[in-house]
């Protein structure tokens, strides 16, 4: 009988670390020596554009990659989710969420075709045809060829191209779900496209695959077929040293004997801090002289926790042992010979110098080391601080002190606890300034406890960030001899610490918790976001074993007994939590740290007060007398009804309000858990009430996560705060969100950017979703989520997470990696040709100016290869710059206005061109936020049913302080306006109706544009006023002559408005002047009537959502936006959505303000000054 041969899949990679070529099935690695020359070339112009792409940033050459986790993430197993077919040749840009409301009336759109194939029947004939939106693209060719030409051909012989774009309109989706579409629509206009051949690629399928028979090694022969596939970069399982063959060692069976629990471990945690190594290193990393090179650089963002050239702290309730010699010599204390530093009285002049060689605030006395245990941003308890003595000063500082944290055992220390310490110096007269920080999750990434002797390195001058969970080790570039050098271990400044010592590897667990085997090493790689695997295992001869073993272990240090309770499971293992199924298997047994007499006694204490509650107010008003009883409390007891009458006011808190809940607020909110959970906004407050040191509460929450009502994904979005750093709570919410489709994830890629920060791993489910959608969409969602990540290379706290994952995006995006390193090369030519520009080589005429752009500009395009694409809109191939019409703006910054010519043929010449804005100098965060946040506020607004014609452009960041503006086609500011008016333009009332009218011919395309007027008007004061935009001169405001008006560049947000010359410019909280007043017909008109009652549901509509929105925005508190440094600062918007009131109370107060903006004079006036200021 014949046998069939059997074959695996192997997968050919290149590795970026030995260069070498290899192909591998998962367990094994075959090194393929007999490589085609061709590949081998290919291959090194991968690694040369990964080099291009990763390296060139002042940041990235100066910063350590040695850390065990970097290593572990990158050779990790190759995720089957990360491995999607080859971008397709014809890209489509699909939407697959709902449409708003606002378009249920519409059914038709209308399209003009060209045909441009080969078939002579076909090619150069048009035609006209209105096609329903649920037809199928490929009916829709069917329905285009029969009108032509009367016959019908297989959908996949021709498509459909968008005019002047590389996007293509095919395949069995409805026309409704093209995005182009969509847009078209709600601008009322007619599809412009051309009907083309469709000539499928001949490339395989991605990544290059190698079919090999099983059990044979032999090395690949023919490369011919792989020479038109982009080349896979992966790191290998292990390191390629010189062998052909490298088995690796396949996954084991961990016995559960060799691990102990710290749910097992009840004594209190404790540590122990020996010295700081190399103190000097971290005074001399941040010489003024560094420049850049300074490790408090973080390019032009202000980071809030530097403490350099910060205000010192006073303590007075220090010990510190300074006397004065004499009234006479208070600036020269006495101190001690037991307080000196080393040295003695001889080392006093030393001391001195200190302060102004280093630029500190007073010169170090005195020194100590602040300790404290962090779970997400806040402290894991009230005690979670401690100090060390205080000691002299010097550059080798030993402490060999003993922390102990009296009232946290280990076996309530969280799974993401993290411990933090401070540098502290002092002055003689009770100063303190922090000179260092640091900090370590207790458990790693295998949620193993980190024993012995740590080293830790220290962050010069930066204050701890507990939101940033990658906030850690210090791996940058100090000075050495006065030679710029890579960093080597030595040469940092740490802080020795010396954790207890068991007699096993410890490991994570809750407090009687039951354990099961698991397989160790198919937790990660089975860390799909799609789909969770079971991941629990069972094996009876174990568990047997298990029974016999003894029941005690032994610290080594402190040779602690303790005995482990059988019934509990003591000793079996637990599973790593890393997936939604094991949310199935929580323990719900709740145990109590107390006895029952302890409990009754409890029981009774609250009752009392609780039978005694006379007002609603009395939880306020007893919270600081009854908050040392908090965590004692029954949380399973029944609710009283004054307990769910409070409840409501509980839950009608914002984020900002939630701060000042008190533990019994806290309290209220575990015992009425069950009154709420069908409500999904009010599973983050249950979250924030959970004391996450108390292992019955979480093993409660947990419990309560697969209870609740499944949260909608863009209220999942507010899980990805610092605030929630539980595995679990975050993995749930990454499920939910991946249930975003792409258009819908797109729209909050600057938060989940954000969010990255604060996973505690680099290997995170968050991350691993944002790698999927981005490498199987790479052109929606990949070229976004490169950007946002390679913008924030200059923060360094966020740079080694930030950098890791652009790397792993590089390797694995295939095709897409060319698109990319155009762009990167175009963008750094583009810092180039603008810093030349601003210098005074140039002149400083501003012809001068815009002639040498000129001159850069055919130096760019001889320098990139054609066609290339603008990270501002990837869909338009660009041929070249139209040079001609390139000019430099007049504005402080000097940004280059960029006209830019397309690669496709294009049937109207308007559409041929692509306008931006390129700028050097600006921070572009805040306008991407505030955009995303109109966006978001449109896309209410149309599911409600109103449709405010928005104009949200596309702005984005390339790197520090640069980036690049969408410029909006047929469009020009009033300012412009009023320059042809005269001098006095700005006080003209019929400016805006006579350019409508100029522009509009035709009554009805008239009456058209002002009723886009009317929309966008209402949407854009509503808008600006909630967001508190300032700034709002006559420069800053846009009108198409289609009616559509939008606001520009907003670089002041959140209420802070312009003061010149202690003259407060914006006097109303939005713009309405009276010459928009005029294109409504007055304030008497009914026309104005509907424009008011426009403001009035838009406004009330966004206070529906008000408490997500706040919550949007707090989620980008670590972005280093200028204006959004701290939680208050997000106060303005909260005030302007008027949460508080009801909706009758804020439709008159929205009413008042369009009175306010209406009566005022100064607007106009400012305007007039704008108008002078542009023509001087």
């Amino acid at each position: 009988m014949k046998q069939f041969q059997q074959y695996t899949n192997w997968i050919i990679c290149l590795d970026p670390d030995s260069r070498q070529i290899y192909s591998t099935n998962g367990d094994i690695i075959i090194i393929e020596t007999h490589v085609d020359p061709q590949y081998k070339q290919k291959c090194e112009n991968a690694l040369q554009d990964m080099d291009y792409i990763l390296y060139n940033h002042e940041n990235v050459a100066h910063w350590l990659q040695d850390s065990s986790e970097v290593e572990q993430y990158r050779r990790r197993n190759i995720p089957s989710y990360l491995l999607h077919p080859q971008q397709q040749q014809y890209r489509r840009y699909l939407v697959e969420s709902n449409m708003g409301f606002s378009f249920s009336n519409i059914y038709t759109i209308k399209f003009n075709i060209i045909c441009q194939c080969q078939n002579d029947l076909l090619n150069g004939k048009e035609t006209k045809i209105e096609f329903n939106l649920m037809t199928s693209a490929d009916e829709a060719i069917q329905m285009i060829l029969k009108q032509l030409q009367n016959q019908q051909s297989n959908p996949p012989q021709y498509i459909l191209q968008v005019d002047g774009y590389q996007e293509y309109i095919y395949g069995e989706q409805p026309l409704l779900q093209f995005t182009r579409i969509r847009n078209i629509i709600r601008d009322s206009q007619v599809l412009n496209t051309i009907l083309i051949d469709y000539l499928p690629s001949s490339n395989f399928d991605y990544p290059p695959i190698y079919l090999r028979a099983k059990d044979n090694y032999d090395l690949i022969g023919d490369w011919k077929k792989y020479l038109e596939i982009p080349v896979f970069i992966w790191y290998p399982k292990q390191k390629i040293v010189n062998q052909q063959i490298s088995i690796l060692k396949q996954n084991r069976i961990v016995n559960d004997l060799d691990f102990i629990y710290s749910g097992q471990c009840d004594f209190y945690f404790s540590f122990k801090i020996i010295k700081i190594d190399h103190l000097k290193n971290l005074f001399e990393s941040d010489f003024d002289r560094l420049g850049k090179k300074r490790s408090t650089y973080n390019g032009t963002t202000k980071l809030n926790n530097i403490t350099k050239n910060q205000p010192s702290k006073i303590n007075k309730n220090k010990d510190i042992l300074m006397f004065h010699r004499k009234e006479t010599q208070q600036d020269e204390p006495y101190i001690p010979i037991r307080y000196l530093s080393f040295g003695g009285v001889e080392n006093r002049n030393y001391i001195k110098q200190i302060q102004s060689l280093f630029n500190l605030n007073f010169e170090p006395f005195l020194i100590s080391i602040e300790a404290s245990l962090y779970y997400g941003d806040k402290l894991l308890t009230n005690s979670s601080v401690i100090e060390s003595q205080l000691i002299p000063f010097s550059f080798t500082p030993t402490f060999n002190a003993s922390i102990k944290f009296s009232q946290i055992k280990y076996s309530m220390l969280p799974l993401e606890v993290k411990l933090c310490f401070r540098v502290l110096i002092y002055s003689c007269h009770g100063e303190s300034q922090i000179v260092g920080s640091t900090s370590m999750y207790l458990f790693d990434q295998n949620s193993k406890f980190k024993q012995g002797l740590q080293t830790l390195n220290l962050w010069p001058f930066y204050d701890i960030n507990p939101k940033i969970g990658c906030f850690q080790d210090f791996k940058g570039e100090i000075n050495l001899d006065n030679i710029y050098k890579r960093c080597r271990p030595k040469c940092y400044s740490y802080l020795s610490i010396k954790m207890d010592c068991f007699s096993s590897q410890l490991k994570w667990s809750l407090r009687d918790q039951k354990f099961q085997q698991f397989h160790q090493g198919s937790l990660k790689d089975c860390l799909n976001v799609k789909h969770y695997a079971d991941l629990v295992r069972s094996d009876p001869q174990l568990q047997k074993q298990i029974e016999t073993k003894k029941n005690y272990h032994y610290v080594k240090d402190q040779r602690i007994q303790f005995d482990l309770d059988k019934t509990t499971g003591s000793i079996m293992s637990q599973n790593k939590r890393k997936g939604i199924s094991i949310l199935q298997n929580i323990d719900s047994q709740r145990s109590s740290n107390f006895s029952q007499l302890a409990r009754n006694s409890l029981n009774n204490f609250l009752q009392y007060f609780i039978s005694n509650r006379l007002t609603s107010n009395y939880y306020k008003e007893n919270s600081d007398r009854l908050g040392l009883a908090y965590p004692y409390k029954d949380i399973d007891q029944t609710p009283k009804t004054e307990d769910l009458a409070y409840l409501q006011t509980l839950l009608s808190a914002t984020s900002l309000d939630r701060v000042h809940y008190s533990q019994l607020d806290k309290f209220l909110l575990m015992i009425c858990r069950h009154h709420y959970k069908t409500l999904p906004y009010a599973l983050q407050l249950f979250l924030k009430a959970v004391n996450w040191a108390d292992p019955k509460q979480v093993r409660e929450a947990h419990q309560m996560i697969k209870e609740w009502i499944p949260l909608p994904p863009q209220i999942a979005l507010i899980l990805m705060d610092s605030h929630f750093p539980d595995e679990i709570v975050r993995l749930y919410a990454v499920d939910r969100i991946s249930l975003l489709s792409d258009d819908e994830l797109s729209l909050y890629l600057l938060q989940l950017s954000q969010a990255l920060q604060f996973e505690k791993n680099i290997y995170n489910p968050l991350g691993e979703l944002l790698l999927e959608r981005a490498s199987a969409n790479p052109f929606q969602i990949g070229q976004e989520f490169f950007w946002l990540l390679k913008s924030q290379l200059n923060l360094k706290p966020s740079f080694l997470r930030y950098f890791i994952w652009l790397e792993q995006l590089i390797m694995i995006c295939g095709q897409f990696r060319e698109t990319i390193v155009k762009e990167v090369r175009l963008n750094n030519l583009l810092i180039e040709s603008s810093l030349k520009i601003k210098s005074k080589q140039v002149g400083t005429e501003m012809q001068q100016k815009t002639d040498a752009l000129k001159k850069e500009l055919q130096y760019i395009t001889q320098n990139v290869v054609q066609p290339f694409t603008f990270p501002i809109d990837a869909r338009m191939q660009i041929a070249s710059f139209d040079i001609d019409q390139c000019k430099v703006l007049n504005s402080k910054k000097l940004p280059l206005k960029l006209y830019l010519k397309s690669y496709q043929k294009s049937i109207n010449q308007q559409i041929n061109q692509l306008q931006v804005i390129f700028k050097n100098g600006d921070d572009l965060k805040q306008d991407m936020l505030t955009l995303q946040i109109i966006k978001i506020i449109d896309t209410i607004w149309l599911d409600s049913g109103l449709d405010f014609k928005m104009k949200p452009y596309k702005v984005i960041a390339t790197d520090d302080q640069v980036g690049m503006i969408e410029v909006v086609l047929d469009s020009l500011n009033i300012s412009e306006i009023h320059d042809k008016i005269g001098a006095f333009g700005a006080f003209d009332e019929k400016a805006l109706i006579n350019y409508l009218h100029q522009q509009n011919q035709n009554a009805e395309d008239l009456n058209r544009s002002k009723d886009i007027f009317l929309r966008s008007c209402a949407g854009y004061c509503v808008a600006t006023y909630v967001l508190g935009i300032g700034d709002r001169h006559s420069g800053n405001i846009m009108i198409k002559s289609s009616g559509h008006i939008f606001h520009i560049d907003f670089g002041h947000f959140l209420g802070n408005f312009k003061i010149k010359f202690g003259i407060n410019r914006e006097r109303a909280k939005f713009v309405l002047t009276p010459e928009m007043l005029t294109v409504m017909g007055g304030q008497d008109s009914e026309t104005f009537r509907q424009f008011e009652k426009h403001c009035l549901d838009a406004y009330n509509l966004i206070r529906k959502h008000g408490r997500w929105l706040v919550d949007l925005f707090l989620m980008n508190l670590t972005a280093g936006i200028p204006e959004l440094q701290n939680a208050e600062d997000v106060r303005y918007l909260q005030d302007r959505l008027a949460l508080n009131l009801s909706e009758q109370e804020a439709t008159m107060k929205f009413r008042q303000e369009i009175i306010t903006s209406i009566n005022d004079k100064w607007r106009r006036v400012d305007n007039f000054f704008h108008t002078l200021k542009r023509k001087g």
